[in-house]
């Protein structure tokens, strides 16, 4: 016995979806800062190696952008040496730098304040993670304060 269905019914149904898009790069946006969280994952390559992450995220009509930090780990630290067209040598930044200058300014746009006192306990800092840690006290507060986002 064949089925009959009504497959008329798809011209007026409307196709949604909950998933939400990333940001498109370049543009400038009006975003909420939805948090940021220490996270560990497993390895793709090796499953019994674990990762620590700190993953900041910002949500928008337009989409959302998530910052997926890792932990730093040796060598991090050293600046990659470039040669430019005219046979010049000059320093890049390093994975570490450009880490610690993204939750500089995450941290004071956010939370100027928050940042200060951030700034001066940074002295006793033992860790990566004491910096994860305080970060992520300092913008707790603020989750849902709304900025913009390049």
């Amino acid at each position: 016995m064949e089925q009959k269905f009504d497959f008329g019914s798809l011209a007026t149904t409307q196709a949604t979806s909950n998933i939400q898009q990333r940001l498109k790069p370049w543009g400038i946006y009006d975003v909420k800062f939805s948090g940021a969280r220490k996270e560990t994952i497993k390895g793709r390559k090796d499953p019994d190696a674990t990762y620590d992450i700190l993953k900041v995220r910002f949500d928008g009509d337009n989409g959302f952008y998530e910052e997926s930090i890792f932990y730093p780990k040796d060598g991090d630290d050293k600046r990659p040496v470039y040669v430019s067209k005219d046979g010049h040598e000059y320093l890049g930044a390093s994975s570490f730098d450009r880490t610690m200058t993204f939750i500089a300014q995450v941290a004071e746009v956010l939370n100027p304040e928050g940042f200060k006192k951030m700034q001066k306990a940074s002295s006793v800092f033992k860790s990566f993670d004491d910096v994860v840690k305080a970060f992520i006290a300092v913008t707790n507060p603020v989750k849902g304060k709304e900025t913009k986002l390049k």
